[in-house]
């Protein structure tokens, strides 16, 4: 997979999850926990049903829509339903089975779950590292083009081959230039 594939797939499950930024919140005296956006209102990400007598699920939110904003905050649209996860297991043996009673699901097993948070949470260990890694990556390419590109006893960058005197040209040169001024694109 080359790296404008995966940063494609992480950008694609960012863009479909609930915009953040996200946070915990809840109360310990009602035992209500929950992870919800930290503004618009506090739209539910996840929270937890009890589940037998010793055992909790998580609940997804489901039916949310929701339009960016460039100003910075999103229009949600709709009510949300929280559905238990359970109902939104994506199972081992039959991945495109949406319920444990259709006949091609013998066995319960699961491998996610049919939601975009879901899906965000699952991925974001791997994701982070891989862009902490990519991060490093361009970091020490960056540092080996300033390094490449030095002036000499006359000015000219020995990298570029810019003659100062024939072309005159502010240090740092061009290319460096270049990597300093390079706009910051969000997504």
């Amino acid at each position: 997979m080359t790296t404008a594939d995966r940063l494609d797939e992480i950008k694609a499950r960012a863009a479909a999850a609930t915009p953040g930024p996200w946070g915990w919140f809840g109360n310990t005296d009602v035992r209500h926990i929950y992870l919800s956006t930290k503004y618009w209102g506090r739209q539910i990400v996840m929270d937890f049903a009890r589940w037998g007598m010793q055992s909790a699920r998580p609940r997804f939110a489901r039916g949310r829509t929701f339009r960016p904003n460039p100003g910075g905050w999103h229009d949600f649209d709709g009510f949300a339903l929280m559905v238990d996860a359970d109902q939104l297991a994506r199972f081992e043996v039959a991945p495109n089975a949406t319920s444990r009673t259709d006949r091609r699901v013998y066995r319960a097993d699961i491998t996610g779950f049919r939601n975009p948070d879901a899906t965000f949470i699952e991925h974001s260990r791997a994701d982070v590292d891989w862009l902490v890694a990519e991060v490093d990556r361009l970091r020490a390419a960056i540092a080996v083009v300033r390094r490449t590109h030095q002036p000499d006893g006359d000015g000219d960058c020995t990298a570029c081959g810019v003659d100062a005197h024939e072309d005159p040209i502010p240090w740092p040169c061009a290319t460096v230039r270049a990597l300093d001024e390079a706009p910051v694109v969000a997504s």
